[in-house]
């Protein structure tokens, strides 16, 4: 072990020996038919202190050997402290690994769904504002006006020429003329464009 690991010379390199020695090891425990041989052997690959102990966690994940020598050790030395002790450290390890997997996943998945919540009631209270605003605004703007005013402006804002309003409300084309151009001047507007985006939009 020692010699190969003088071959590899990269990190890379050194990390796929790792992996590969990690993996030798697991096998000639179990292949020992010896469950406190095993036990040895787990002992170093589950170090804290060891380089394959990373390799230990991530196998840990996935594969049920861990679990199917707890049986053997059971089958073996049912009694034994050595028994005990190794599935309390499983235990352990196992609660470690899937509890920092399930923190991990909790923490995105919740931080980016709570972000878009906040952001969809932010904008959805932004447009309900501007739109209390501008009712706002077309209000105290009609409320600057006479009531001939706004009869006047109510017709503006459905197209109607001048001679129209002035046969709707039975007056002359010139008083008609007239309250437009008050209508404008008080409403801060140039045309009836300007007046209907006013209102409209």
């Amino acid at each position: 072990m020692k010699f190969a690991y003088s071959e590899y010379r990269s990190k890379a390199n050194r990390q796929l020996n790792n992996k590969k020695w990690f993996k030798t090891l697991q096998d000639y425990g179990q292949d020992l038919n010896e469950p406190l041989a095993e036990l040895y052997i787990y002992a170093f690959l589950s170090d804290r202190g060891n380089q394959l102990h990373y390799y230990y966690l991530e196998d840990l994940k996935t594969n049920s050997y861990y679990d199917e020598f707890l049986e053997r050790l059971k089958s073996v030395y049912p009694n034994s402290s050595y028994t005990k002790q190794y599935e309390a450290e499983l235990t352990s390890d196992k609660f470690l690994v899937f509890s920092s997997e399930k923190k991990s996943s909790f923490n995105w998945s919740y931080l980016w769904l709570s972000l878009l919540i906040v952001s969809s009631i932010v904008n959805l209270w932004f447009l309900i504002s501007a739109k209390q605003k501008k009712s706002r605004q077309r209000n105290n703007a009609k409320e600057g006006l006479t009531k001939q005013e706004q009869n006047v402006l109510d017709l503006l804002l459905e197209d109607k020429t001048n001679k129209n309003i002035a046969e709707t409300l039975f007056i002359s084309v010139s008083t008609v003329k007239t309250h437009v151009n008050n209508i404008y001047k008080k409403l801060n507007v140039n045309s009836r464009d300007e007046l209907k985006s006013l209102f409209y939009k």
